[in-house]
This record gives structure tokens, sequence and C-alpha cells, in this order.
């Protein structure tokens, strides 16, 4: 659980702005840090949940250290172009805020409180190769999110027919693996769960209009082409669940017999 955070920036106007969200609508305690000079006498520095560090020369190696301990860790930025945006990808942050929006404390809100409601969720990931499935893990594990992981389409049928195992919240699947594909597995899934209930996402090397269309008509709730770039992989998960989260308020979600 996100409980406690530690803001290292300089920028006064957007730490008391953060500040104030926090204090509003958060169940969060939180410490300020202002000089980057002294990064090193912060005391109990990996005790924290929960980072906004502000990007620059001196934090980026910071940055690294906790990313590499699986943070959570929220970047600030008043700056944003492609050399900026590559140093922030290679970190493996959860996310990223430009600060010279208007709107960038009401951002920083909603990411808080996806990551916080995300720590109750479960992805299972279907692949059959375990590079696939680490790469996925890693930015899964950036997102606060719960997940298992399965080889192939039968492996996670069978998962989800055992009463007791975890419930799970997003299938996340493979199109072409052994045993059974994803197009199989998407088939079965929905003969027992409908799109509200248990969101489907498919990734596939294949940007035939005729395959995507063919997984939508099978009840897939998205399709992500191969090679994606973190950013489209992470927003992507998160819309859908957004999407689940607001189906359950609403007591929109049923099963199908």
């Amino acid at each position: 659980m996100l409980k406690n955070t530690l803001i290292i920036d300089n920028d006064i106007r957007y730490v008391n702005n953060l500040k104030n969200k926090i204090e509003k609508n958060l169940n969060l305690t939180y410490k300020i840090h202002n000089d980057f000079n002294s990064i090193d006498t912060i005391e109990d520095i990996d005790a924290y949940d929960l980072y906004f560090i502000r990007l620059n020369t001196l934090t980026i190696p910071l940055i690294d250290k906790l990313s590499d301990e699986d943070k959570i860790i929220i970047v600030l930025t008043n700056k944003y172009d492609d050399k900026t945006r590559s140093i922030i990808l290679s970190l493996g942050v959860s996310d990223y805020i430009i600060t010279d929006n208007n709107s960038h404390g009401n951002i920083a809100l909603n990411i808080v409180n996806r990551l916080i409601n995300n720590s109750k969720l479960t992805v299972m990931l279907v692949d059959d190769s375990s590079l696939i499935l680490n790469t996925l893990s890693i930015m899964l594990d950036t997102q606060n999110l719960n997940y298992i992981r399965c080889k192939n389409g039968q492996e996670a049928w069978e998962y989800l027919n055992k009463p007791d195992n975890k419930t799970i919240d997003l299938v996340i699947s493979d199109y072409e693996m052994p045993n059974m594909n994803g197009y199989e597995l998407t088939k079965r899934i929905r003969t027992k769960y409908s799109k509200e209930i248990l969101p489907i996402l498919i990734l596939s090397g294949t940007e035939e209009n005729s395959m995507i269309a063919k997984f939508l008509k099978a009840g897939v709730n998205d399709y992500i082409p191969k090679p994606f770039i973190n950013e489209e992989f992470v927003n992507r998960v998160a819309n859908t669940l957004t999407t689940l989260e607001l189906n359950r308020k609403l007591n929109l979600t049923h099963f199908f017999d």
C-alpha cells in the first residue's frame, strides 16, 4: 500500500500545489526535500513507498537506484523533448508529469489514485516467451499491479477454472502460443465471462485488419500490435482497468452462463 511519500523538488509553487492536493484528497504522509545538492543527507531515503522527484542531472542517479529497488516513482519535469522522454523511459519509472501545465496538480492526483487502486487488482500475463513475460512483468511492477504468469492459453484457462485461485481482473495474452493460442483463449473466456467483468488485451505482431477484426469479434477489449512502446502499453492497460472499475461502480458487470 502507498502510504509514505517523499517529494524532492525545488519548484516551490509546484510543491505547494502538490502538498495541497495530498492533504485534501489522499491519505498519505509526506516529506519534502528542496535541496538537490544534499540528497545524500536524506534520512532513510529507501523507506518511502512513493516518490515525486524533479528530473535533473543530480537526481537521475537516485531515480535509477530507487527504480532498481522497485520503488514507485513519479518524475517531474518542466522540460519535455525527445531526449528528456528517452531518459525518463530508460529509468523505468511509474509515470511522469510535465509541470508547465496548469492542470498538473490534478494529473498528480489522478496518477496516485490509479496506482493505489492498482494494488487491489491482479493481471494475468499469458505468453510462451520468458523474455516477453519478464518485460511485461517489469512494466506492471512500475504500475503497482499484481500479476500471475502463464506460458500458454491452456495453462491460463485451467487457472481461471479453479475457484480457489486468485481473482483475475485483466487478461493480457499473446496471440501465437503452443497448446492454445490467444484467439482460442479469448473464445473460451467469453463463454464464461463478459467483456465488462473480465477484459482481455491481445498482443500480436500482425497488423492485418482482418486479424484485428477477428479478435474484436471474438470479444477482446483492446488489441496492441507489436512492437509497442512502454507508454502505449501502460496507457492501454490503465484505460482498460479504469473502464472495469467504472463498470463495477455502476453495477453493470454480469456473468454469462
